[in-house]
C-alpha cells in the first residue's frame, strides 16, 4: 500500500499497523493514529530501504572536470553516510515525540526480532522465484546486498 494511503486505512480499520521508518511518521501523523510503536534492534532493522540519486550520464560527462570532481566527492558513500546520519538523528527525534504523546515504544528482544524475520522468509522466497522467472540471479543479488549491509553497518 502506498504510504500516503496508510492513515486512511488505519482510521477505517483496514490496517491494524504499518511498517514505516521513523522519519515518515510525522508526515502522515502516524504518532496520532497509533499508540504503540515497535522497534527492531540492531542494523539493519526490519527492512532496508534503498535510495538512488542518479544523473544523466551524458549531462554528467558534459560538465567541466572541476564540477564533476565536486559531484564525485559529495556522492556515493559520502552522500550515503550523510543521509544515513540524518535518518538516524530523525529516528531519535521522532521516537521521542511519540513517547511524549504518551505512546508506547517497544523494542523487540533479538530472539523475537529474529522470529519476525523468519516469518517474512516466504516473501523473500517469492521474490527469488519472481527473479528466477525473469532470468535474474536473485540469490546473487540478495547475497551481494546482505554483504554490503554487513560491510557498511560496521
Amino acid at each position: 500500500m502506498p504510504v500516503p494511503q496508510v492513515p486512511e486505512a488505519l482510521t477505517q480499520g483496514v490496517l491494524d499497523g504499518a511498517v514505516v521508518p521513523w522519519e515518515v511518521v510525522p508526515s502522515i501523523k502516524l504518532q496520532e493514529l497509533v499508540r504503540n510503536h515497535t522497534a527492531f534492534p540492531g542494523s539493519p532493522t526490519f527492512y532496508v530501504a534503498t535510495n538512488v540519486l542518479a544523473m544523466n550520464k551524458a549531462k554528467y560527462q558534459s560538465l567541466p572536470a572541476d564540477l564533476r570532481a565536486v559531484l564525485d566527492a559529495q556522492s556515493g558513500q559520502a552522500a550515503a553516510a550523510m543521509v544515513g546520519a540524518m535518518l538516524d538523528e530523525q529516528a531519535v527525534i521522532v521516537s521521542e515525540q511519540a513517547r511524549r504523546r504518551g505512546n508506547t515504544l517497544i523494542e523487540l528482544e533479538p530472539a523475537e526480532a529474529e522470529r519476525w524475520r523468519a516469518a517474512c522468509a516466504p516473501v523473500t522466497e517469492a521474490w527469488l522465484g519472481q527473479m528466477q522467472g525473469r532470468n535474474v540471479d536473485g540469490a546473487a543479488l540478495l547475497a551481494d546486498a546482505r554483504a554490503l549491509f554487513a560491510r557498511y553497518a560496521a
